[in-house]
């Protein structure tokens, strides 16, 4: 998903407990902090977001997974995902999947996995069909945490943003808070209308343009959307000029930071395959939270 599932990620970070009274009204959820999302064992798996949750009075965690748009690979993921962190970290998981847009069938639960006629492993999640929900309710609900969503939900229009963004700018007080939530907004926003007019939306609740374009999730999100095209460039035209890449070149342009592929990308047009993979391979990589899923 490129920027929005970074931005979706940071969401969660920010506003955790109203996300979670969200999807457990019922449950008196209690936010207790986050959790490594690296539950590696061979090969290796990194969650989206996994949360420390005290829910209907019981401590758990809580692996949220965010999707553009429903996948029949995610009941399995989920399963895969929420095994491994039970295992590491010996408290039972929820897992809950973000669905940001429809399209069509959406997976439900749980995902059985069977031998013939035997079940061997069951493993129930949530989904929640963030297009289904409407914005209105969450401004009426004051879920603060939940206002960057309402561009996906179902009654999404510009007034709704404009009174999300009034709500923000009235009740975060933080500042570095309310630049990212007004970032997130702001970008998800311009995902469904023209991004002018929700630039202007911004501009008169004296959210500064500047802030927009120079916070640091904003620039996050601009250098994974960077990175992405690079990559993508990069192969392109090595295997032009060279035909089919090997693996472990693949690899390395994969994983290779920014600044590597911004240095190498005119050389690609004239440097020898064995100059750029001497040079990739000697570059520092991104970390986990810079390389796309």
């Amino acid at each position: 998903m490129g920027d929005m599932d970074q931005g979706i990620k940071r969401l969660l970070q920010l506003h955790p407990q109203d996300l979670l009274k969200m999807a457990f009204p019922d449950g008196d959820p209690e936010y207790l902090g986050s959790i490594a999302t690296d539950v590696a064992m061979e090969p290796q798996l990194i969650t989206d977001t996994l949360q420390h949750v005290r829910l209907y009075g019981e401590e758990c965690i809580v692996d949220w997974e965010a999707e553009a748009y429903p996948s029949t690979e995610m009941p399995r993921r989920c399963f895969e995902y929420g095994a491994r962190a039970d295992i590491l970290h010996g408290l039972p998981i929820l897992s809950l999947v973000l669905l940001l847009q429809p399209k069509g069938n959406v997976p439900s639960s749980p995902y059985i996995r069977t031998i013939g006629p035997i079940t061997v492993a069951t493993w129930h999640f949530q989904n929640i069909e963030v297009y289904k929900l409407k914005g209105r309710d969450i401004l009426k609900g004051g879920l603060i945490g939940l206002l960057p969503l309402v561009p996906f939900m179902a009654d999404r229009s510009l007034e709704i943003i404009e009174e999300a963004a009034g709500m923000i700018k009235d009740r975060v007080p933080d500042k570095e808070d309310f630049e990212n939530l007004e970032a997130l907004l702001g970008v998800f926003g311009a995902k469904f209308f023209d991004a002018t007019s929700v630039k202007a939306i911004m501009g008169r609740f004296k959210v500064s343009l500047d802030i927009m374009g120079d916070s640091p999730l904003l620039q996050e999100l601009f250098d994974l959307r960077e990175l992405k095209v690079r990559r993508e460039d990069i192969r392109l035209i090595l295997e032009n000029r060279f035909g089919s890449l090997n693996a472990d070149l693949i690899h390395a342009i994969d994983t290779a930071e920014l600044a590597t592929l911004r240095a190498l990308f005119q050389q690609t047009l004239t440097a020898t395959l064995d100059e750029i993979r001497a040079k990739l391979m000697h570059a520092p990589t991104a970390t986990s939270e810079t390389v796309e899923s």
